[in-house]
This record gives C-alpha cells, sequence and structure tokens, in this order.
C-alpha cells in the first residue's frame, strides 16, 4: 500500500514481517489489534484493510483466471501481453 516492504512494516508496526507475510496471503486471521496497529504504520484508517480482507478472496480467483490463460504461453507471447499491459495500464506504472 505504501510501498513498505515486509521488514519495513514490521518494524512500524512491531509485528514479525513473516506474521504479516502470512496474513498478506491468506494464511493467517490477524485479531483487531494486530490489524489497528498495521493501519497506524501505514497512516490509514483500519476500515480500509478490512475491506482489502474481504475483496482478498475475489482478487485471488481472478488472478487464479489469469495464471490459468498465461500458463504454459511462450516467452514471445508473454512479452507481448506485459507490453499490452504496460500501454493499458501506463498511468498505474
Amino acid at each position: 500500500m505504501k510501498g513498505f516492504t515486509l521488514e519495513e512494516l514490521g518494524e512500524k508496526a512491531g509485528i514479525c514481517c513473516k506474521y504479516i507475510g502470512e496474513i498478506e496471503r491468506g494464511l493467517k486471521n490477524p485479531t483487531v489489534a494486530v490489524l489497528q496497529k498495521i493501519a497506524t504504520a501505514l497512516d490509514i484508517h483500519a476500515g480500509i484493510l478490512l475491506s482489502s480482507f474481504s475483496a482478498q478472496e475475489k482478487d485471488l480467483d481472478r488472478l487464479a483466471s489469469i495464471n490459468r490463460i498465461l500458463h504454459g504461453r511462450d516467452n514471445e507471447t508473454l512479452d507481448k501481453i506485459n507490453k499490452i499491459l504496460e500501454i493499458v495500464f501506463k498511468d498505474k506504472f
């Protein structure tokens, strides 16, 4: 969200970076207190994190779908797809 590494965010929030990574990957469910520490470290409202977690499953489904489409494509095709995405989302890079 803010460009922190897991280590930087962990240090700033006072939480083990490994634990933050597990939360990010959906392997751990943080307590409200942990979410508040992360939100404070990111200088955002904790509600933003909660909405992010609820959307995470949909995001993972989308990513899995994209991965299935791209799986097995040759490097030349993947390079072309990458260029197209950079053009379409040029304002996001």
